[in-house]
């Protein structure tokens, strides 16, 4: 596979960039913890940049705290370090900023290890600014530079998910074989950019559908999905009911037989009434059902 390079990885460069002219131009003494901050910050939304950002910042507290705390008694004592730890881990748990746990550990031993004859007191005030510039300039270019376009995903990942439902329930009415693989990946590409999307701000729209009328239309898909799964574990080829086939306006169907006539056991019981409820479905999305005839337009003929 081709390897490329990804917006993503640019944004970062950049965000370093932009990051490292800010420490120099405001004489930074360690401007690779601002830059560190920027890498780490830097994620696949400004949500999530921003999440990211936050659990740096408050480890970034933790770590300056016990580091100024410990560092007080007497730097490099390896003895401290080792119990400072168990502090920091101990309070990132306590208050529920398990994900800080790394950070807090990193800033704590950085200011234990490394002050350099620096003061504590003002070797933790540097790392706490080095972190909150770092994680702003990430948010910052998430945002500006090339930001992630939600609503193109979205409508590429509806798209592609209708066109293999539509493949699906072709072959279902054709009574061939079909593979739910496809339908399964498509299906969770467009939850993870509805996820994101339902994080972000700037996202109202796809279209002329709201983010709401989207993701209902995300678990009638699904819903589609699990009756399909159904019908693909039933043993033999499966017959329509009548309500079913006039429903369809299958032109392959013979609707003119008695219905007692076709098979009546738990199966057929079984796949007509997951073959009912994907035709709901459909319709509620204001889909048209396979060989394109509704109903009501049969019944009006």
């Amino acid at each position: 596979m081709q390897q490329t390079i990804g917006m993503r990885n640019i944004k970062t460069a950049i965000a370093i960039l932009v990051c490292l002219i800010i420490a120099n131009f405001l004489q930074l003494q360690y401007p690779f913890y601002a830059a560190i901050a920027t890498m780490i910050s830097m994620e696949n939304s400004v949500t999530n940049s921003f999440a990211a950002g936050k659990y740096r910042v408050m480890g970034t507290f933790v770590g300056a705290g016990a580091g100024l705390a410990f560092a007080s008694i007497q730097p490099e004592n390896v003895w401290l370090c080792a119990l400072g730890t168990i502090v920091v881990i101990y309070i990132c748990n306590l208050v529920k900023w398990n994900k800080s746990i790394p950070i807090a550990i990193i800033v704590f031993l950085a200011i234990m290890l490394n002050l350099q004859g620096d003061s504590p007191f003002h070797y933790s005030i540097n790392r706490i600014i080095d972190t909150l510039i770092g994680v702003g300039v990430a948010v910052m270019v998430n945002y500006l530079v090339f930001p992630p376009k939600y609503e193109i995903n979205i409508r590429k990942a509806r798209r592609l998910l209708a066109k293999e439902m539509v493949y699906i329930l072709d072959q279902l009415m054709a009574k061939k074989e079909f593979n739910l693989k496809k339908l399964r990946a498509q299906l969770k590409k467009l939850e993870k950019y509805l996820d994101i999307s339902k994080e972000e701000f700037h996202l109202i729209k796809d279209g002329d559908d709201s983010l709401e009328n989207i993701i209902d239309e995300f678990e009638s898909y699904k819903l589609i999905y699990e009756h399909l799964k159904m019908i693909q574990k039933l043993d033999g080829e499966q017959n329509l009911s009548v309500d079913n086939m006039l429903r369809l306006g299958n032109q392959h169907c013979d609707v003119t037989g008695d219905e007692h006539e076709l098979q009546r056991g738990a199966q057929f019981m079984i796949y007509n009434y997951h073959i009912d409820r994907v035709l709901n479905e459909l319709e509620s999305m204001g889909l048209p059902l396979p060989y394109g005839a509704k109903k009501e337009t049969l019944e009006q003929d």
